[in-house]
């Protein structure tokens, strides 16, 4: 049993190590920018040098910093997302095991100069580390590429009337019919012109 347990927790451990054959020096490059991109983006509970009042500090982002001394029509942000996948027996066959580590890094900048007129950008960039495929393509790798790219007239979300043109997301039935599948590392953006026409209903109660 113990014989059995050791396979099962270092087997993987070790293919993983096994299977890194990039070059160290590429990947501690791409780490510390990994990692640099994280501490830019992601929380980190702010010091005292930016609140006054500690207790409003805490889950503070950097970007909301950066954000509130830029001008209002312009706003940045981003998103990194690593995850370590495993697969045992894939497609049903013996001694077809994997593992290997997934990162998503995500830049967004909006520009909206007036109430009726936003462009959205996002680039993003999709690596995958130690599988045993090669080389790796969707939907474990898109090397840095423009994932969104829209000009958008009015607000297709919050008004009756909006109108967007350009690379999106597109969700329909629950994205049961059509979505942006963001689990997949690479996810889905669609070239599409979206038109937006309701009606805003009245409480007359």
């Amino acid at each position: 049993m113990l014989t059995a347990l050791g396979r099962l927790f270092f087997s993987p451990f070790w293919r993983l190590l096994l299977h890194l054959d990039f070059h160290l020096e590429v990947l501690i490059k791409r780490c510390s920018a990994l990692l640099l991109i994280w501490c830019w983006v992601c929380g980190f509970e702010a010091v005292h040098v930016f609140s006054q009042q500690p207790q409003a500090a805490t889950n503070f982002l950097v970007s909301e910093y950066v954000n509130e001394h830029l001008p209002t029509w312009l706003n940045i942000g981003g998103e990194l997302r690593t995850r370590l996948e495993s697969v045992s027996g894939g497609e049903f066959r013996h001694d077809n095991d994997d593992l290997y580590v997934l990162t998503r890094v995500r830049l967004n900048l909006g520009v909206k100069p007036t109430d009726w007129l936003k462009f959205q950008f996002q680039g993003q960039d999709a690596q995958v580390f130690g599988k045993d495929t090669n080389p790796d393509g969707p939907p474990f790798e898109d090397i840095f590429d423009l994932r969104m790219a829209y000009v958008e007239l009015g607000d297709s979300e919050k008004k009756p009337i909006g109108l967007r043109v350009g690379r999106q997301e597109l969700v329909f039935g629950e994205q049961r019919l059509s979505g942006h599948v963001s689990w997949l590392n690479t996810a889905r953006s669609f070239d599409a012109v979206r038109a937006t026409l309701g009606r805003r209903y009245r409480d007359n109660g």
